[in-house]
This record gives structure tokens, sequence and C-alpha cells, in this order.
């Protein structure tokens, strides 16, 4: 059985390679997500040496969250503080190849447009 098509243009195919920028609680999150969806988390971006990432799934550092404008991973935001978000956001083209991750378990309406750098959980109906 072939990969079911992407639902968003920015959905990656299984086995592609992601970084994520933040290493908390959300990207915890986000990283279930993207390892259910077959994707090879190489790392994340995260200003605490030890971030949750790293304790809990012992995923690698790879640099600051400013660090991250400079990688040429595909990537996306995990941060949740809202004002440590926008201030990434604000910064133009550091987020050129953010990536989509979708759950398996989300039922997104084949009419639906989801764009890039979107997260969307297990059970979430689109």
């Amino acid at each position: 059985m072939s990969d079911p098509t992407p639902r968003s243009p920015f959905e990656l195919p299984k086995g592609s390679h992601i970084a994520l920028v933040g290493g908390g609680g959300h990207a915890l999150v986000v990283a279930s997500a993207a390892a259910a969806a077959g994707l090879i988390i190489d790392g994340f971006f995260d200003d605490a040496p030890v971030a949750l990432l790293a304790s809990h799934l012992r995923l690698p550092r790879l640099g600051s969250l400013a660090d991250h404008a400079t990688s040429i991973l595909s990537k996306i935001l995990c941060v949740g503080g809202i004002p440590t978000r926008q201030r990434l956001l604000a910064s133009p083209g550091t987020f050129a190849r953010s990536v989509t991750i979708i759950h398996p378990a989300a039922c997104i309406d084949p009419s639906a447009t989801i764009g890039a750098g979107v997260f969307i959980g297990p059970g979430a109906i689109i």
C-alpha cells in the first residue's frame, strides 16, 4: 500500500527529516504527532540547555531559538509561549522551510486548505 496523498502541500512524506523550534511541553506533543506521521526528528532549537525534548525523548539540542534561523532543515515552530512565538515569527523568512504536522488520527475534510507551519493533533476534525 502506498502512502496517502498529503493533506497539505506543506506535509512531508514519511521518512523526511525535520527539526523542532522549541523544546518544552508543546514541542513534546508536536514531536509525538511527527513520529506518528513517520517523520524523523533530527533535534530541536531551544534556549534551555536541558529542555523537555532532551530529557524525555533524548533528542539533541541543535542550538538556541535564534540559531534556527540559519538552519537548512525543514522545521515547525513548537513554542507554546505567545510572546516568544510572536518574537520568532516577526523575523522575516526564518520559517521559509516551515512544515505542517498532521497526526494520522486527525480527520481533514478534502475541501480544507492547510497552510505551512500548522500542527493538527490527534482526534482533530477539520
